[in-house]
């Protein structure tokens, strides 16, 4: 089976979710892969006009790229949805800040984290009253791809 016959485009639901602060390729808005039965969603983060260090609080002037970031969302109907995040990153004005360049966070999601703040909640939760093979195994079933040394990192960190 060919890449084009297992990736079928999707109506644009990120239009809904995240608004019109998209990439600017307008095939590229979402898909489903039928192969990995899963959504992938894309957002590009908006240009921010004045973005400030969140270390030492002075406003940046240069850009310093992008990066790219994969998080997974809950599942929909079954189907493993991730959403694809394009973040700019930028220097810092300040010679003196402890760090060089910073990103912005997006709301939800954690800087460097996997899944969103909502995901990471129920995780957290149903993971006090199951054991952690087990959760993974119930995860599964609804299309999270999880596996058990995640849900026990997780819960490490919280306690």
């Amino acid at each position: 089976m060919s890449k084009s016959q297992s990736v079928m485009p999707v109506f644009s639901v990120d239009d809904f979710l995240f608004g019109h602060d998209l990439m600017d390729d307008p095939d590229q808005k979402s898909y489903f892969d039928k192969e990995s039965n899963s959504l992938h969603l894309f957002k590009c983060q908006k240009k921010s006009v004045h973005p400030v260090c969140p270390y030492c609080g002075e406003e940046a002037t240069r850009t310093n790229g992008w990066e790219r970031r994969t998080c997974q969302l809950f599942p929909i109907h079954g189907f493993s949805v991730f959403l694809h995040i394009r973040q700019r990153r930028f220097k810092c004005a300040n010679p003196h800040c402890s760090h060089y360049t910073f990103t912005l966070e997006t709301p939800g999601f954690k800087a460097y984290q996997h899944r969103s703040d909502s995901l990471n909640i129920a995780l957290f939760a149903l993971s006090i009253f199951f054991s952690d093979t087990a959760l993974s195994l119930l995860f599964r079933q609804f299309g999270l791809q999880i596996n058990r040394e995640s849900i026990r990192n997780l819960f490490s960190h919280i306690v």
